[in-house]
């Protein structure tokens, strides 16, 4: 569901904009027969100047409804010109004192101010902002060679946010940041960035395209598609996707298609060509959605945004074998261990498949370890019972994603992550494996791929991850140290699982 869809943003005033408005507010009823009608929006040029009247007599306007009716189709500012009625983007109080109209300048602050109001117009466009040179550590591809962070140098593993556009539109209007990762080890080198949204030409459907800070800046826009920029939800639950949030008017046909981040079991909506469906987020993540829409005049429209994934506290994921095919499965196994080196492993003191999953069904059967820490409202998990640490997903029979979740750690505490190759099952080879690690919603690193051996069913390698220490009073940041040493991770054989 998109929340808070409107037609936001600033934009500039479109002299000669003439638009239709209800009969009552003396439209003539007849068609014009220019073009497609939908009963309440004719167009006719009739005079050929440009000036479109639409069903309007052009002899009589009432400013009152002139400007009520303009509101109603999301434009702020309605002015009658010639007796008939112009919407305009804008504000109809440029001097922002919100205080409504009525007074000697026309607010019911009764007093003049410092600038009349006034319809306001786009601020300058940003430009480009492309330089002679590229500058390490910023995400940013400032030279605009298509590249981000080209040679510089990064420590293996690590996350951060980019935008592979023009570095002037980042963060503007439509343009949305996207992530990338440092490949290798010690000395590893920035991967692409992923996942970004770049400007594209304007369109009318509410939303600032091409990131110049100004929205629908076209002439005679009036957008009868309304396209988001971005939305927010939380991992392991369904996010609804209904076709009347993109084109109110009703009577359009929706198609869905979901692109999910890496490790994501999800490949789309669950009825991609449903007016009404919903995709399930089974990991944190950016998803972008694309929704093309056929309005009911045979116009196609089409829409992308993203969806920000995030969970709190501090979450790892792990999904493998990627490009295994479909018909061959394996199980491999997420290990999360509060830092205690004495104990080793496939105990109390680690969060695995036998003793940290919560069943939905018979939610007291499987999870036993209690490590003090208070449960997190059901909502976080979308279940009747949230507990810390917990491990939310166990896929004995595919390619992932695994998720361990642990909220509200204290300053300090310790954690170390593992993987074991618990069964090759009908792939009988390697697994080539990936973790994610999130703290406060934020991705931190990524490491991998990782190949680790099977010997037979419940033995198989181990690979030692990383260590965690949680860090503030939420348990929501955190510092992440690699177990890697030199140029190769710390693998070791199953028989090391009494060792830390």
């Amino acid at each position: 569901m998109i929340r808070n869809a409107a037609h936001g943003g600033r934009g500039v005033v479109v002299t000669g904009l003439l638009l239709l408005l209800p009969a009552a507010l003396g439209c003539s009823p007849a068609d014009d027969t220019i073009g497609p009608t939908d009963g309440r929006f004719d167009r006719a040029d009739t005079a050929g100047d440009g000036i479109i009247l639409e069903g309007l007599d052009g002899t009589t306007c009432d400013p009152a409804s002139c400007a009520e009716a303009c509101a109603a189709l999301g434009y702020p500012v309605g002015t009658c010109v010639d007796g008939a009625c112009s919407c305009r983007p804008g504000s109809p109080d440029a001097d922002s004192d919100d205080d409504g109209g009525g007074g000697a300048d026309g607010d019911h602050d009764a007093g003049a101010d410092a600038d009349p109001d006034a319809p306001l117009a786009c601020p300058p466009d940003p430009g480009d902002g492309c330089g002679p040179t590229e500058i390490c550590g910023n995400g940013s591809d400032d030279n605009c060679d298509g590249r981000v962070d080209e040679d510089c140098s990064c420590v293996g593993g690590e996350v951060q946010a980019c935008f592979a556009g023009p570095p002037g539109r980042r963060g503007i209007g439509g343009c949305v940041d996207g992530t990338m990762v440092c490949t290798g080890f010690e000395f590893g080198s920035w991967g692409p960035c992923e996942g970004s949204l770049l400007p594209e030409p304007e369109v009318c459907d509410g939303k600032d395209n091409d990131c110049n800070d100004c929205v629908d800046d076209l002439e005679e826009c009036r957008p009868s598609v309304i396209c988001p920029t971005e939305d927010h939800a939380a991992p392991l639950n369904w996010y609804e996707l209904h076709c009347g949030d993109f084109y109110p008017e009703g009577g359009a046909d929706c198609r869905w298609a979901v692109v999910a981040p890496a490790g994501s079991a999800t490949t789309g909506a669950e009825a991609p060509d449903a007016e009404d469906t919903r995709v399930y987020f089974d990991i944190s993540g950016d998803y972008i959605i694309t929704v093309t829409i056929v309005d009911p005049y045979g116009a196609t429209h089409v829409c992308t945004f993203v969806v920000h994934v995030r969970g709190q506290g501090i979450r790892v994921e792990m999904w493998w074998n990627e490009t295994v095919p479909g018909d061959s499965v394996s199980d491999v196994d997420l290990h999360f261990h509060r830092n205690r080196p004495g104990s080793g492993w496939f105990n109390a003191d680690d969060c695995y498949y036998a003793n940290c999953v919560v069943n939905p069904i018979l939610p007291w059967v499987s999870y036993t370890i209690a490590w003090g820490y208070p449960d997190s409202p059901a909502t976080a998990c979308a279940r009747s019972r949230c507990p810390n640490p917990r491990l939310d997903i166990d896929d004995v029979e595919g390619w992932g994603p695994e998720n361990v979740n642990i909220d509200g750690a204290h300053d300090g505490d310790l954690f170390r992550v593992a993987v074991h190759y618990y069964d090759d099952d009908t792939w009988d080879g390697p697994a080539d494996v990936m973790v994610r690690i999130y703290c406060g919603g934020t991705p931190r690193v990524v490491y991998g791929p990782a190949r680790i051996n099977n010997v037979s069913a419940g033995t198989g390698e181990i690979w030692r991850v990383a260590d965690i220490v949680a860090r503030g009073p939420s348990g929501d940041d955190c510092e992440i140290t690699s177990l890697a040493s030199g140029s190769a991770y710390d693998i070791r054989p199953d028989s090391s699982r009494s060792g830390f």
